[in-house]
C-alpha cells in the first residue's frame, strides 16, 4: 500500500507460491476497486495451473511475439505437464493475451543484422502438409486447466478461423 514503493517481482513470487493473488494499492479508488469490486473473483477460484498454447499458421503467419507475461512463459513441453505450475483464475476473472503478429508477405522494419556464420538463417517453417485446417486456420488455441478440487488437467483446443481475423 502507498506509492513509490511498488516491490512487483517480490509481491509475485509470494503470490505464486501460495497460489494467491496481488495487488498494489496506490489510492482510494485502487483498494475500493480490488477489495469491493474484484474481491470475490479472489476469494472463489473456478480453475487452477490453466494454461494456454497458441500455434500460429505459418501460411498466415510469418511471425509473431507475445506481449507481456514474458516471466510467465513456460517452455513447449510443459504444456502437458500436469506437475508445473500455471495460473489459477478466480470467479469473474479473464485473461488476455495479446500477440504481435506479422502477415505472410508483410515485411516489417528492421535494423541491419550481421549474417549468421555458423548456422543456417532461413528459420523457414517445417512445409505445413495441405489439408482444409492449413487453408482456413489462422492458429489454433490450446487450453489446460485443473478443476479446484483436481490433480489432473483436463484440456480443450479452438481454431481461430483466418476469415474470423480479417485475413481471408
Amino acid at each position: 500500500v502507498g506509492t513509490g514503493n511498488l516491490k512487483d517481482a517480490t509481491m509475485e513470487a509470494l503470490a505464486d507460491h501460495g497460489d494467491g493473488n496481488y495487488s498494489y494499492l496506490d489510492s482510494i479508488d485502487e483498494a475500493r476497486k480490488v477489495l469491493v469490486t474484484e474481491a470475490g473473483g479472489t476469494l472463489v477460484t473456478v480453475a487452477k495451473d490453466a494454461k494456454v498454447q497458441i500455434e500460429f499458421n505459418p501460411a498466415f503467419v510469418s511471425r509473431y511475439r507475445q506481449v507481456g507475461y514474458e516471466n510467465r512463459k513456460l517452455a513447449a513441453e510443459d504444456f502437458n505437464d500436469d506437475r508445473k505450475d500455471g495460473g489459477e483464475i478466480g470467479a469473474g476473472h479473464h485473461v488476455t493475451a495479446l500477440y504481435e503478429i506479422v502477415p505472410v508477405g508483410v515485411e516489417p522494419p528492421t535494423p541491419a543484422v550481421d549474417a549468421l556464420r555458423y548456422q543456417d538463417e532461413s528459420g523457414a517453417p517445417e512445409a505445413m502438409p495441405e489439408t482444409e485446417a492449413s487453408e482456413t486456420e489462422l492458429a489454433l488455441v490450446k487450453v489446460r486447466y485443473k478443476h479446484p478440487d483436481a490433480d489432473t488437467s483436463e484440456r480443450f483446443d479452438t481454431a481461430v478461423l483466418a476469415d474470423a481475423a480479417g485475413s481471408g
